[in-house]
């Protein structure tokens, strides 16, 4: 029995390696400190590959005892990490000198913004759309808002600090606007991660409030199928005094091209209205494909009342900005045999098909979507008197 035994530890310690390493495998996610701020971090562990999530680098990796090697497929980069997890909870450290490079959770929810809203004690269920897939690694994670409601309180969460949103939100937005340069306050954006439930009168109030700070791109983020892929529409927020419209945008028309050319969009609680006629969603992208098909300057201005839940608004942009998208990937198609999606940005083909197929989508609040409705049942083609 004894001589047995050497082997029986060996076989133990090999089971209790392998049962460690499938414990591993999964999204681990957490915040590194890069002495300036707090970054993102997200690792996936997939058997015998390391995954950082955020700038795509892939690793082999082998375990001995606490110690894990970790080299490339070529073998050109290596270095050794030792990992002591407990529970759903993973240290990262430099074996060389004992110091802790970073503490991370294992995912417990759908998407990595979740879990990492998880820290910050707003619950929130993301509204769901067909917005632009990025990774991480594309994703610029500058100036998260949170934004939810909890005991029929508004409660926003940005930089790791939790505040009454009509309370306190402005006065920290103002003084966090200020501690910085001329050059980076010029270009300021926010990504607002937001419970689908709220209403539009409330995403309406966080955006004069950006207003008034003079703060004027938000990407609203929406469900991803993927853990590690952000989905988004991007926005732009013009100065106070300016209709509201989507990014990107051109310098918005005057209201008699509105008439002229516009196809006018209410939305209100769900239900779809072209002027007075009620459409189902798939009429109201026929409707917009066919109107910009047939006039190069047609343009969308779309109002949603206040009582509309978020969903309902992202539901709205969601059938405008991707019947365009439509049009432009099957003019694409047809005449290069490529999708919009595959282009590069600085592809001649793909400033061709924005330029025929622009993005000249506006939103308007009530008191203008009464003042064209009127100029409209009035079949008046020249400029009102606003």
């Amino acid at each position: 029995m004894r001589k047995f035994f050497p082997i029986l530890v060996l076989c133990i310690s090999f089971l209790n390696s392998c049962s460690n390493k499938k414990d591993l495998n999964g999204f681990w996610y957490g915040r590194f400190d890069t002495g300036y701020s707090f970054s993102p971090y997200l690792i996936n562990f997939n058997n015998d590959l390391y995954i950082n999530c955020f700038i795509e680098d892939t690793f082999y990796f082998k375990k001995t005892g606490d110690i894990y090697h970790f080299s490339e497929k070529s073998g050109y980069r290596q270095f050794d990490l030792k990992l002591i997890y407990k529970g759903d909870g993973l240290s990262v450290i430099n074996p060389k000198n004992d110091s802790l490079f970073i503490t991370l959770k294992k995912s417990k929810l759908s998407n990595f913004f979740l879990d990492y809203l998880n820290d910050k004690q707003i619950k929130t269920d993301l509204p769901k759309g067909h917005g632009q897939m990025f990774s991480l690694g594309n994703f610029h994670f500058n100036n998260i808002l949170y934004f939810s409601k909890l005991n029929n309180q508004l409660l926003i969460n940005f930089n790791d600090t939790t505040t009454n949103f009509k309370h306190e939100f402005y006065k920290r937005l103002c003084t966090y606007k200020s501690s910085l340069s001329e050059i980076d306050q010029a270009k300021l954006y926010f990504n607002l991660v937001a419970d689908k439930r709220l209403l539009v009168k409330e995403i309406n109030e966080l955006k004069e409030l950006l207003n008034q700070a003079q703060c004027f791109r938000l990407t609203l983020v929406l469900e991803s199928s993927n853990y590690n892929k952000i989905n988004c529409f991007f926005t732009k927020i013009p100065p106070l005094g300016d209709t509201l419209y989507t990014f990107p945008c051109c310098p918005r028309p005057d209201n008699k091209e509105i008439l002229n050319h516009g196809l006018i969009v209410k939305s209100s609680n769900g239900n779809l209205f072209i002027e007075n006629g009620k459409v189902t969603p798939e009429n109201l992208k026929m409707k917009i494909k066919k109107s910009i098909s047939l006039d190069s300057l047609s343009l969308i201005v779309y109002y949603i009342t206040d009582s509309s839940t978020y969903q309902e608004y992202i539901d709205l942009i969601d059938i405008m900005r991707n019947s365009i998208y439509d049009l432009r990937n099957e003019y694409l198609m047809n005449k290069y045999n490529i999708r919009y999606y595959d282009l590069g940005y600085y592809d001649s083909r793909y400033q061709e098909t924005e330029d025929k197929f622009p993005l000249r989508i506006w939103e308007i609040d009530s008191i203008e979507y009464k003042k064209i409705k009127y100029a409209l049942q009035h079949h008046s083609k020249e400029k009102p008197n606003f």
